[in-house]
């Protein structure tokens, strides 16, 4: 989460000539991202298609899918960006893999938003 720093100047005046000022500073922290995992059951070699992968949510109901990218750590050594989807400040993360091998790996989606700000998140990836 990354936090900007404001800074606000104020002027009072008591309408017969005299005048106070004071600066306030303001520090502003971007909106929360919950971000959850979603297992991934595949089968070895064939194409999982568009799978879940993991959901997030934010309180900025204003918020696009476009506000944000996803990439996904397979666990098996290879990674691609995913399709984030949704809006009114609920989002999917989808995407697709094949594995290699059987066995159990562990996923991470890792989700930036517009100023940089990111969230990972863990799963596992059974492998039949």
């Amino acid at each position: 989460m990354s936090t900007v720093s404001y800074s606000a100047p104020v002027t009072a005046d008591d309408g017969n000539g005299k005048t106070v000022s004071q600066t306030f500073n303001w520090l502003v922290n971007d909106k929360v991202l919950t971000v959850q995992g979603v297992a991934v059951n595949a089968v070895e070699g064939n194409d999982t298609g568009a799978i879940t992968v993991a959901t997030c949510t934010t309180p900025d109901l204003n918020s696009q899918a476009g506000d944000f990218t996803a990439v996904v750590n397979w666990g098996d050594g290879n990674s691609d960006t995913a399709t984030v989807s949704g809006g009114n400040g609920s989002f999917t993360v989808t995407d697709d893999h094949t594995y290699a091998e059987k066995g159990s790996f562990p996923v991470s989606v890792t989700i930036t938003d517009a100023s940089g700000a990111s969230t990972t998140v863990g799963s596992t990836a059974t492998v039949t």
